[in-house]
């Protein structure tokens, strides 16, 4: 044990010199509970005999290490008083006439904090990150790293650290230190453990009163992700004990990682009651990550320490576990997103349609929601009014639509697509509480539990039936949609948690209400205008009963189930499946995928598509590597990502994908008011795939936000104006949070087709999507929304948008000027 004690003190001085000496300068309150981080990787590589005993018995060794923090600030403080001392004799010559010495305080409530943990630590199979589901019996007093949301937080309550006793033969004290495992209780010693010249004798002990030492702790109910469950899969929970300075250093709604030590806890100790214990989680350190406002990077916070700046950019808990944090913007990534803008660079708009290719694959038209769904993942960029007021960056989206337009789908695909939290709700199974925070009773006390918008603090929250709200609970989530934060006071709990998320809702019309544009808003949807004005964007999806219509979605489905059938595929022939098979999108937005290979006894034959399902189903034995030129840029993103590159070799992959389109007959059909429709929606082979698209949406995050130009101001500006002007204008979308919502909005496209500035087009593509649900401009198909397709040159049809919104506006000052006219040739 002696050997294990000097260890400890000798890497607190080797690796924690400059924390100790910042401690001892903080000048803080005696009792005051302090937090001295300390990496495990640094502890490891130079004691790694101390790492050992770390992993063996873990609660011993931190006890250690927190004893070591005593004769550690003492020798830190002795180095800095001499090296002081050494100092002034060397300035003045003489310690005679120098200023007073730096006043250092040895702090007795320190606590080391163990950073970093590393897997590599644990020698046996199980490993030192498990993922929530798998904390068992099998982890009892090991030292674990789990990650997860806080869905519950107790109030801070005290107990007795420490207790005092004194013997009754010799009247000689002790203190003992209490477990909060067994309740508080401790274990008094059978002889009296009091060191004298003449070893006592006495085994009766009283405690002494008045003397005790009180600390807080908080138990928080830390819970997993809802992505990665199965179907019908209840989420796993732990208990986690915070102590000390870690208590109230964390909220409701974060996304947390905590290093502790995984122990047993008596429920219940009543005489001739079953005993019952549970598994807890005594943390030694919880790291908190915060999303930023607008910009979707993560904010780590320690309480009450610094930590060595070696994280994990994302929160990890949002792919299942930390140690398989998902796709990242790795340095190869980014440079493969930078090649493709620099091809697309005189076309953006078609590079923006080759990424909505992807978006929701099954389901057919929808291009503006898909284009709205992408921009709300995105977001625009936050800031701070002249006030100090918080402008959010998030997007709002409402659907509105009859029942089968594919709102549910669009919902589903934007939660798995999310990188950050994600949660899917219901307005009817969900109460105001359930949405922002509610108050439970546990024991003699009360504690917050968090509700869908708190939980999705830095990510999306979709609330499909969002008219099932009850309208006298409507009014909770207005703070939460515009001011972000949640204002609790209940239970005699005051206080305010974080919301910063993106709202997805989707309604159908009230019954007997028919969608037009000629409609008020609050009549087609019954919901009140304080509510309606929060949201960014309305879309209004129509039902067309048009045969030509009906028979592209029904196309669109049959091709959907062959393609992804495989087999079925195979078996549908004929004019039928030329028909069904008519719905991918036009030949400029295709992108497959190449075939996975599999050798048999009958030869090569394809293996379907390359997704994460079927590369963790399909094994290659041996597989042959894929010509880097003859594939997009998607597919080397999806190779990147996918960690290897396995398919066809160069020689069969362009006759492979010749084959793979033989029964793909391209065909637009005629919409019924002469509107070409095709699908919207391309492949399911698409190469940006939903993990293409999340690491996108990861990468245009982290880049610098765009600068609004003046043209783009103007075109907003005079947008709203026209808004406010209108004889049958909509009070409840024509207030100033309508300007703010067309600013969003061109942010979040300048960021999707990776622009640095907010220029005309993104302001026009803003103006063009918001006058969808109200026709102020009279935009072409602007109100067939649910039939929008894919032109085969959008940037051309841009320039056809914005002359006719620059022209309704009162801006002809700000289209291009014709190109010159040649002069007539002579005869």
């Amino acid at each position: 044990m002696d050997v294990i004690r000097a260890a400890a003190l000798r890497v607190l001085l080797k690796c924690c010199a400059k924390e100790l000496e910042r401690i001892l300068r903080c000048n803080a309150a005696p009792e005051e509970h302090l937090g001295l981080p300390l990496s495990v990787i640094a502890l490891a590589n130079q004691e790694p005999e101390l790492a050992q005993a770390l992993y063996a018995r873990p609660l011993e060794v931190i006890a250690l290490l927190d004893d070591a923090t005593l004769q550690a600030q003492s020798e830190i403080k002795n180095i800095i008083e001499r090296r002081y001392e050494d100092g002034r004799q060397d300035l003045n010559g003489s310690a005679e006439g120098a200023g007073a010495a730096p006043l250092l305080n040895v702090y007795d409530n320190v606590h080391v904090r163990l950073v970093g943990l590393p897997s590599s630590l644990d020698p046996r199979v199980g490993p030192l990150r498990p993922p929530l589901s798998r904390v068992g019996c099998a982890q009892l007093h090991q030292l674990l790293s789990v990650t997860g949301t806080i869905v519950r937080g107790s109030p801070v309550r005290m107990w007795e650290s420490n207790q005092v006793y004194e013997c009754t033969r010799c009247k000689g004290r002790f203190g003992l230190k209490c477990s909060i495992e067994s309740g508080g209780a401790v274990d008094v010693p059978e002889n009296c453990p009091v060191q004298r010249s003449q070893p006592c004798t006495g085994s009766k002990f009283k405690k002494v009163p008045d003397i005790s030492i009180y600390s807080g702790y908080q138990e928080i109910r830390l819970q997993a992700a809802t992505a990665c469950l199965g179907l019908g899969e209840p989420p796993a929970s732990l208990t986690v004990v915070l102590q000390d300075e870690l208590a109230d250093s964390v909220k409701p709604g974060q996304g947390v990682e905590v290093i502790g030590v995984l122990v047993p806890r008596w429920l219940s100790t009543i005489p001739g009651q079953r005993c019952e214990l549970e598994l807890v989680l005594i943390a030694n350190n919880i790291t908190a990550w915060n999303r930023g406002r607008g910009r979707g990077r993560s904010e780590i916070e320690h309480p009450g320490m610094q930590c060595p700046g070696s994280m994990p950019p994302f929160l990890p808990d949002a792919w299942g576990s930390s140690a398989n944090p998902g796709p990242q913007a790795t340095p190869e990534v980014v440079a493969l997103f930078e090649d493709f803008w620099q091809a697309h660079a005189d076309k953006p708009l078609l590079g923006r349609n080759k990424i909505l290719a992807g978006v929701c694959p099954g389901v057919a038209g929808l291009l503006p929601v898909k284009l709205a769904v992408l921009l709300v993942l995105i977001g625009g960029v936050a800031r701070r009014g002249e006030g100090g007021t918080h402008i959010r960056g998030e997007l709002h989206l409402l659907l509105v639509g009859d029942p089968g337009t594919g709102k549910s789908q669009i919902m589903k695909w934007s939660c798995q697509a999310s990188p950050g939290r994600a949660v899917l709700t219901t307005g009817r199974g969900s109460s105001g509480a359930g949405l922002t925070v509610s108050a439970v009773r546990e024991g003699n006390s009360w504690a917050l539990e968090a509700g869908a918008l708190v939980l999705a603090d830095g990510g999306l929250c979709c609330i499909d039936e969002f008219d099932g709200i009850r309208p006298t609970e409507r009014a909770v989530i207005h703070e939460a949609m515009e001011q972000q934060t949640v204002h609790v006071a209940k239970a005699g709990l005051v206080t305010s948690l974080s919301t910063r998320t993106a709202i997805i809702g989707a309604i159908n019309p009230r019954p007997g209400t028919t969608i037009t544009c000629s409609r008020p808003l609050t009549e087609i949807t019954g919901m009140e205008g304080p509510l309606l004005s929060r949201f960014d964007l309305v879309l209004l999806l129509a039902d067309p009963r048009h045969p030509d219509w009906d028979k592209l979605v029904a196309g669109h489905v049959l091709a959907r189930r062959s393609i992804t059938g495989g087999s079925e595929h195979a078996a549908v022939s004929g004019a039928g499946a030329k028909q069904s098979a008519a719905l991918p999108a036009p030949p400029d937005l295709k992108a497959t995928l190449p075939n996975l290979l599999l050798v048999s006894n009958d030869g090569l034959e394809g293996a379907g598509l390359w997704s994460s399902a079927s590369v963790d189903n399909l094994s290659v034995p041996n597989p042959l590597p894929v010509d880097q030129g003859q594939m997009s840029i998607a597919q080397r993103v999806a190779a990147q990502l996918s960690g290897n590159v396995q398919g066809l070799a160069s020689a069969a992959l362009k006759p492979m994908q010749d084959q793979s389109s033989e029964g793909v007959e391209h065909a637009r059909i005629l919409a019924p008011e002469g509107v070409m429709v095709t699908s919207s929606s391309g492949d399911a082979r698409s190469a940006w795939t939903i993990e293409v698209i999340r690491a996108y949406i990861l990468w245009v995050r982290g880049r610098m936000p765009p600068v609004m130009t003046p043209e783009a101001e103007r075109v907003l500006v005079a947008y709203y104006s026209a808004m406010r002007r209108a004889e049958e204008r909509v009070a409840a979308r024509s207030t100033i949070r309508a300007l703010e919502s067309l600013i969003r909005i061109s942010q979040a496209h300048a960021r999707l087709v990776c622009s640095n500035r907010v220029l005309l087009r993104d302001a026009v593509v803003a103006v063009v999507l918001a006058d969808t649900s109200q026709q102020l401009l009279h935009i072409s198909g602007g109100d067939n929304v649910t039939c929008a397709r894919f032109p085969s040159d959008p940037d051309q049809e841009l320039l056809m948008h914005q002359r006719v919104v620059l022209t309704a506006l009162g801006l002809t000052n700000l289209l291009p000027a014709p190109p010159p006219m040649l002069p007539a040739p002579f005869d």
